[in-house]
């Protein structure tokens, strides 16, 4: 039986962010932090947001952050450089302009941290008032911190690495989960009833967030008496979240206003204009033919009535906010299409898919139901069937709710290939000669710059079956046991042969891998002797994979036992995006 713990999820959101826990005592019963400092009312989210004073250190976070404030917003972004939006965006900008002069050079992974931080010490104090101090001293908890499917491994390691300097790790334990795997614990967990799906069921999970949305497709294997998944097609996602609908009204403002009366506006009015699209136009947005014109406070910006600009207003029409949501939506619609016509090619052309379930904050808007509902009945793709389309009750808050309870997922879709460097015994005829190398020990010739790719895109991997590469390094008698060596991963479809050949498609450097075998006796090891009688050890020893829902895990193995440690360095650049 399980030891007694709280499981508490957080859903870190590029605009907003929440919290769920659960008692083990009472399994099913998940609650969500609904109080937070600066706000009278009760809300399921905390706004991603944090201010510094002049000294570098947090002033206000979330609500406590008022108008007049200078703020970082959308920082969640700046962990994937890979996925990096664009810097037209004011938000963006001005965020990126205060990493360097007000916070003291902080680094994304530090303002993370720093907030991660804020959510960590409310979260305890909102626990110690329920459950007493004595009991919060006493009990484990089990945090689990979810992040972007879509996300790069180095983002994923970075997040960790933020929560872990955020406190998070200190004394209780913390793992990485995806988003849509925590949306679908929930929507199997509670809303069974209402999608009507069952063993054997498909569905796809479109986690529209702020900045990211991510799709994967789930087979159910199992309900009862624990709920059981299987990923029947890989994910995919993009950034057409809706921080991208925030990004097109500031340029639909600019274009009536004027870039320069826009630029002109003060931190406190423009602050306000942007909130009020936020918390309120965009998400009661309907497309409802009685909405014609839509208000919102424009404080700063000078008169302007042929564009809508007058004493103090900003007034659009319905046709501008469409021209807001379309783009976007626009990029949606074919990303859930796709995944329902890869699942579809995979059963034989009859489309399993039971269901399209959208959840997170963007996926709560009944203008984006609207147009799934009404694109994907039109039948184009190669699907046959046109799922129903569901937004599950707390469609906003499923992901830290699922985070905190849990799901097993018994195997996941490579998104891409994964591999190392080796080097082979060299076959003249087959090797290229320029990667031909003579042992300096044995004097034997290989070949360097092999790749040996030990997952490839597409594969079910399962957290169950842990991959072991084999390593082999020839020893001096004198020489470390501290072996470093390189992780890979090739986003084209045939991964190449060696690393050095021409190739299509993006091969980069995953990881470093360090393994430290220096509490190992040599003694453990062949004794050779190769060269002119020069002895040296023949060292083997495993690496062991496992990929977990949001991260990678490792450790090293001597003849099926663990020994040593093994530890990734991700490679990440802030200053590039800077540039």
């Amino acid at each position: 039986m399980a030891a007694h713990c709280l499981k508490v999820g957080i859903d870190f959101g590029t605009t907003f962010s929440g919290v769920a826990y659960i008692d083990t005592a009472k399994p099913d019963d998940v609650i969500s932090i609904m109080n937070w400092p600066g706000e009278p009312r009760n809300f399921e989210k905390v706004p991603s947001e944090i201010s510094y004073n002049a000294a570098g250190e947090v002033h206000k976070w979330g609500y406590e952050i008022n108008e007049k404030d200078e703020k970082l917003a959308w920082f969640k972004l700046l962990l994937d450089p890979t996925q990096y939006a664009s810097k037209n965006s004011s938000t963006l900008s001005r965020t990126l302009g205060l990493f360097p002069e007000g916070p003291q050079s902080k680094e994304p992974v530090h303002v993370v941290s720093d907030y991660l931080s804020c959510l960590r010490k409310h979260t305890l104090a909102t626990l110690e008032r329920s459950y007493g101090k004595v009991f919060m001293n006493a009990i484990p908890i089990k945090y689990t911190l979810t992040v972007p499917a879509m996300w790069t491994d180095t983002a994923k390691a970075l997040t960790l690495d933020a929560a872990v300097g955020a406190g998070l790790g200190s004394r209780d334990e913390i793992e990485l989960m995806s988003e849509p795997d925590a949306a679908a614990a929930w929507t199997l967990l509670k809303d069974l009833q209402s999608t009507h799906l069952k063993r054997g069921d498909v569905f796809v999970v479109v986690d529209c967030g702020g900045g990211t949305v991510d799709l994967i497709s789930y087979e159910i294997l199992s309900l009862s008496p624990n709920i059981s998944v299987k990923e029947c097609a890989g994910g995919k996602g993009e950034l057409c979240g809706s921080t991208f609908l925030n990004q097109r009204f500031e340029d639909l403002v600019i274009s009536r206003a004027g870039k320069q009366n826009f630029d002109k506006m003060k931190t406190r009015s423009l602050n306000r204009m942007l909130r009020e699209f936020d918390q309120s136009l965009k998400r009661n947005f309907t497309n409802a033919e009685d909405d014609d014109e839509f208000v919102c406070a424009a404080g700063g910006l000078p008169d302007k009535p042929e564009a809508g600009i007058e004493c103090g207003e900003f007034t659009f029409t319905r046709e501008d906010m469409l021209g807001i949501f379309d783009p976007i939506i626009d990029r949606i619609v074919p990303l859930v299409q796709n995944q329902i016509d890869v699942v579809d090619a995979q059963h034989a052309g009859v489309s399993p898919v039971s269901a399209v379930l959208l959840v997170g904050g963007f996926g709560s808007s009944q203008y984006l139901y609207q147009r799934l509902q009404n694109e994907l009945k039109k039948g184009e793709g190669i699907h046959r069937s046109s799922p129903e389309i569901l937004q599950p009750v707390h469609a906003w808050s499923a992901v830290a709710r699922g985070a905190a309870h849990g799901i097993h997922i018994s195997s996941r879709k490579a998104r891409r290939h994964y591999g190392t460097k080796i080097l082979a015994a060299f076959i003249h005829g087959k090797h290229p000669i320029e990667n031909m190398e003579i042992c300096r020990y044995s004097g034997r010739q290989r070949c360097e710059n092999v790749m040996d790719w030990f997952i490839n895109y597409g594969d079910q991997v399962s957290e169950n079956a842990p991959i072991s590469i084999t390593y082999y390094r020839n020893v001096g008698l004198s020489d470390s046991l501290i072996f470093y060596d390189d992780l890979y991963e090739y986003a084209g479809t045939s991964a190449p042969e060696y690393s050095n050949r021409p190739h299509n498609g993006t091969l980069r450097t995953l990881c470093k891998v360090t393994s430290d075998l220096s509490n190992v006796s040599k003694s453990r090891f062949r004794l050779s002797r190769g060269i002119n009688g020069q002895p040296f050890y023949e060292v083997f020893f495993n690496l062991v994979i496992t990929i977990k829902s949001a991260a990678i895990v490792f450790h090293l193995e001597l003849d099926g036992v663990k020994y040593g440690t093994a530890k990734a360095t991700y490679i990440h650049d802030f200053n590039a995006m800077r540039a």
